[in-house]
C-alpha cells in the first residue's frame, strides 16, 4: 500500500513540476491549429493577459501557414486553452506564473541599476509577466517581459517596483478595454 500512495505522489509531484503556464503579451494574438502537414494554421485571437497551459517543455519549430504564403521554422508554445490544443508565437507569449500591469507610467532598465536607464517607459494598460525582484543601492526593480510593439517581439526589462499591479480586477478591466478597441 505504501509503494502505490508514494508511486501516485511522485506522478502528481511530476505533474505540477511541469505544469506551467503561457501567458499571453501580445494583444490579439493569434492562436494557431496544427494543419497536418507540419504547420500552423490560424484559429482564432487572444487578449493579452491570458494564461494558458503549457503543453511541452521547449518551443517547438512549425511552419506558419497563411493564405498568402509559408513561413517556415516558426518557433511556437504549444498551450492548451479552453480544453483544446494550440499554438502560440513564441514572440508574443512568454513562460511565467504572475501576469501584471502597468498602472503608472514606468520607467525600463536594462538592468536592475539606475545606471542602466533606458530612454523609453511603459505606459498604463501595458500587460506585463512579472519576474524575480532584485534590491539595488536601496531600491526595489523587478524583471519583467511585454511585448514590444515597435520590434514585434517580447523584450526583457527591469522596472521599479512600484509601477504595476497584479490585481485580477485591473487585468480584467484592460482585457475588456481591449475587447472594445
Amino acid at each position: 500500500m505504501k509503494k502505490v500512495l508514494i508511486s501516485i505522489f511522485l506522478c502528481v509531484l511530476s505533474i505540477s513540476v511541469f505544469a506551467q503556464s503561457v501567458i499571453v503579451l501580445k494583444d490579439n494574438a493569434s492562436l494557431r491549429t496544427d494543419n497536418g502537414k507540419g504547420g500552423t494554421v490560424y484559429a482564432m485571437e487572444i487578449l493579452s493577459g491570458i494564461k494558458m497551459e503549457l503543453l511541452s517543455p521547449a518551443p517547438v519549430k512549425k511552419d506558419l501557414v497563411t493564405s498568402k504564403e509559408i513561413t517556415p521554422d516558426i518557433s511556437f508554445y504549444h498551450v492548451k486553452y479552453q480544453g483544446k490544443e494550440y499554438y502560440i508565437r513564441e514572440s508574443e507569449a512568454t513562460v511565467g506564473s504572475s501576469v501584471g500591469v502597468i498602472i503608472e507610467n514606468s520607467v525600463l532598465f536594462t538592468y536592475p541599476t539606475l545606471d542602466s536607464f533606458r530612454n523609453a517607459y511603459l505606459e498604463p494598460g501595458t500587460i506585463i509577466s512579472c519576474g524575480k525582484t532584485v534590491e539595488s543601492k536601496g531600491l526595489s526593480f523587478m524583471e519583467i517581459e511585454f511585448y514590444d510593439t515597435t520590434a514585434w517581439t517580447k523584450r526583457t526589462r527591469y522596472i521599479l517596483k512600484e509601477g504595476y499591479s497584479t490585481n485580477s480586477a485591473d487585468i480584467d478591466a484592460i482585457q475588456l478595454v481591449q475587447k472594445v478597441l
